[in-house]
This record gives C-alpha cells, sequence and structure tokens, in this order.
C-alpha cells in the first residue's frame, strides 16, 4: 500500500522553505484571524469550578501537605 508521494504536491509546515510549496501568506493570514476569533470567546470563558478543584489537588500533592 505504500504509495509514492511527489515532494512537489505536498504543503511545507515551515511556510514555504525549501522549495516546496506552501500556503499562501493571505490564507495564513486569513486562517489566523478566524481561529483567533473563534478560540478568543473560548479563552474569554471561566474555568469550571471542578477544574480549579483539581489543578488545587494537584498542587497540594507537589507541594506536599500542609500542616494545621
Amino acid at each position: 500500500m505504500g504509495a509514492n508521494v511527489d515532494p512537489s504536491t505536498t504543503l511545507d509546515r515551515r511556510g514555504g522553505e525549501e522549495g516546496l510549496p506552501g500556503v499562501d501568506k493571505k490564507i495564513q493570514e486569513r486562517l489566523g484571524r478566524q481561529l483567533k476569533a473563534l478560540y478568543d470567546d473560548v479563552v474569554k470563558q471561566p474555568i469550571p469550578d471542578r477544574l480549579l478543584s483539581l489543578i488545587a489537588q494537584l498542587e497540594k500533592q507537589k507541594n506536599g501537605p500542609e500542616e494545621e
């Protein structure tokens, strides 16, 4: 099943270095704006209480039990 892939038809993850075709700069910018708009709402959401509780438990384990 090992199909031969022509490297000139694949996208270069580094944005077109070494002569391989990459994603056009304008397309990269548009994708970046769309992704930022999508994730801005996620970043602004509060952290769920359950996650905060789990983080506190992990920090307590990492620092050892506190003396009361």
